[in-house]
């Protein structure tokens, strides 16, 4: 009977009766479903980049407590170095008030070397304080009397973490609360007490780190000590005070590192802690999960009304729809639900020339397009992040930091200070312009200076295998280059032509202007490429890249991609006598 009833309707009439429950159902099952789904995954997102803060946080805050005790170290062995010289500092003024503005000079430049630690103090064995600030030499009684004086008199040389407290002597600032680290000063030679040195960390230095990681706005992070006591936080009334929910500092407390939402004071909040290295502490994140979920709601209520807009709207116009275009469009609206799920295979068969024939083809066409603008958009991403591994590779390397390390150990070892002194400068250098703050465009003279400085220490390693001349014009030297691209050219010269030769060989890197083009080239005397591996290198895109091989096509690929296709590397090589690879970028008149 209603089917009956249905089918006398007239076409407007069956539209609308279609189009009510087709527009109104899908709509609010949509944002009931989305509404649920985008909280769950904002959750979750929120989990895993609070997670991931955390954990940066947490190594900052253990880099900054270790910094302060390689600093303690330090400054020990600076400190016992001059005592050594002025034994008997103490016998007059003048070598007290001398040896004062020696030992005051160590401390402040603690200040310079870890800006971490914010003060420094040395009580020697006479109860002379000596400070890096006037205002820490105040109250010797309370000193002398304090848990720290007497914990590291009974100690041996160890650094010795006291919890965050605020306290009137041994202090920059009486009201700001301090981490300490004290250690026991010994003469290693005769195991005298020379006497106890103090470094303070200011809570500061720790809340800080948790703005710079960029938490929201309505995300609260704060440290609790093993006795359930705020020892910092992003609140400052909340320091050195207890946290105020017992269950949730029981379960803190307890348990190790989670993320769980939990009720605080009454509403439902997510909870993160995560263990730090020292002192037993927990560092602990807490967001309440409302605020999360506000933005969804407002949208909640902007898909309600632009619903019911819709609707009214599609009553209105289903008055003057026909069958002939209410049914394609349905098919179409079908097709298109099939690429919302992510089906881009559809096509849309409509048999007539009208406007809906039409629509159908340029549906098959922008389908085909997208399709395709998808399929080079993963393949670009792919290749791209292979270049920015390639890069990162060039930018960061292990093995050369630790042999430029050991080396300089080496060097240090057998009495080779000024040999040490100038490895170490050209390994800072190195690493100055190969992080270049994080700028990937330098000029020309600073990454010839860089290659300078990897020649340096490497002709150090291999003193025996190698010498370098660098010739390069004035005119093109602050003409703008990528970074580390002359590098790993002149590391496969030393590693893949030199070091196999088996006999003394040179590396010549020139630099000039040839055809408004400028022209960088590598030489070396070495080994040699065959032909064949000189085609594979650079031509054969899609074989995979030996070590040999994967820096230069990562710099020939970085050079084509930055200045275009009619740029980039070239490689002249013969075996047993030399390889010859050739940088060509455009010239620009002043850089």
């Amino acid at each position: 009977m209603i089917k009956q009833w249905f089918r006398n309707q007239k076409i407007r009439n069956k539209i609308i009766l279609i189009y009510i429950p087709l527009v109104v159902i899908p709509l609010f099952v949509l944002g009931y479903i989305s509404n649920s789904i985008f909280s769950h995954s904002i959750i979750q997102k929120t989990v895993k980049n609070v997670t991931d803060n955390s954990t940066l946080i947490v190594t900052r805050i253990n880099t900054i407590i270790t910094n302060a005790q390689n600093c303690a170290n330090v400054t020990t062995l600076n400190l016992i170095s001059q005592i050594q010289k002025n034994l008997n500092y103490g016998n007059t003024s003048v070598s007290l008030f001398e040896m004062r503005g020696k030992i005051e000079n160590e401390l402040s430049l603690i200040k310079i070397t870890f800006p971490d630690v914010e003060s420094a103090a040395f009580v020697d064995s006479n109860s002379n304080i000596f400070s890096s600030t006037d205002k820490m030499v105040t109250n010797l009684d309370e000193t002398l009397k304090s848990e720290i004086y007497r914990r590291v008199d009974r100690s041996s040389s160890e650094n010795i973490l006291f919890p965050m407290q605020v306290r009137n002597y041994l202090v920059s600032d009486i009201n700001a609360p301090v981490l300490t680290i004290a250690k026991r000063v010994i003469d290693p030679r005769s195991g005298k007490k020379l006497g106890m040195l103090v470094l303070n960390v200011k809570e500061k230095s720790l809340s800080d780190v948790y703005n710079s990681v960029g938490p929201a706005s309505t995300t609260s992070y704060f440290i609790l000590n093993e006795q359930g006591n705020i020892v910092s936080s992003q609140n400052k009334d909340d320091i050195l005070k207890p946290f105020t929910n017992p269950s949730l500092k029981k379960l803190i407390l307890s348990k190790g590192n989670f993320s769980e939402i939990k009720n605080n004071n009454g509403k439902d909040t997510l909870v993160a802690s995560t263990s730090l290295q020292y002192l037993g502490w927990k560092l602990v994140c807490v967001i309440p999960i409302q605020e999360l979920t506000a933005d969804i709601d407002k949208n909640t209520w902007v898909v309600v009304v632009l619903g019911i807009t819709c609707l009214l709207l599609a009553l209105f116009f289903a008055t003057i729809l026909s069958a002939i275009i209410a049914k394609p469009l349905v098919k179409l609206l079908i097709k298109m639900d099939e690429i919302k799920r992510g089906n881009l295979d559809v096509i849309f068969y409509i048999k007539s020339r009208d406007e809906t024939g039409r629509l159908a083809l340029e549906f098959n066409i922008m389908v085909k397009r997208i399709k395709d603008l998808l399929d080079k958009s993963k393949q670009e991403q792919k290749k791209l992040r292979e270049y920015e591994l390639a890069l990162i590779q060039a930018q960061i390397k292990p093995h050369f930091l630790y042999n430029s390390l050991e080396l300089i150990y080496m060097l240090s070892g057998m009495a080779g200070a000024t040999d040490a002194q100038i490895a170490t400068k050209s390994l800072a250098d190195f690493y100055r312009v190969a992080l270049s703050k994080g700028k990937e465009i330098i000029t020309i003279e600073e990454e010839i200076k860089n290659v300078n400085d990897y020649l340096n220490i490497q002709k150090f390693r291999y003193f025996d295998v190698f010498d370098f001349e660098i010739k390069v014009q004035d005119e093109i030297k602050n003409n703008k280059i990528l970074k580390l691209i002359l590098q790993p050219l002149v590391e496969n010269s030393i590693y893949h032509g030199l070091k196999t030769k088996g006999s003394f060989g040179k590396i010549r890197i020139e630099g000039f202007i040839k055809n408004e083009n400028i022209i960088i080239m590598v030489i070396d005397d070495g080994v040699g490429i065959s032909e064949e591996k000189v085609k594979q290198i650079l031509n054969n895109k899609t074989s995979p890249a030996s070590v040999e091989s994967f820096g230069l096509r990562s710099v020939d690929e970085r050079i084509k991609l930055f200045y275009g296709e009619g740029y980039g590397l070239n490689i002249e090589s013969e075996l047993g006598k030399g390889t010859t690879i050739t940088i060509v970028i455009p010239y620009k008149v002043g850089g």
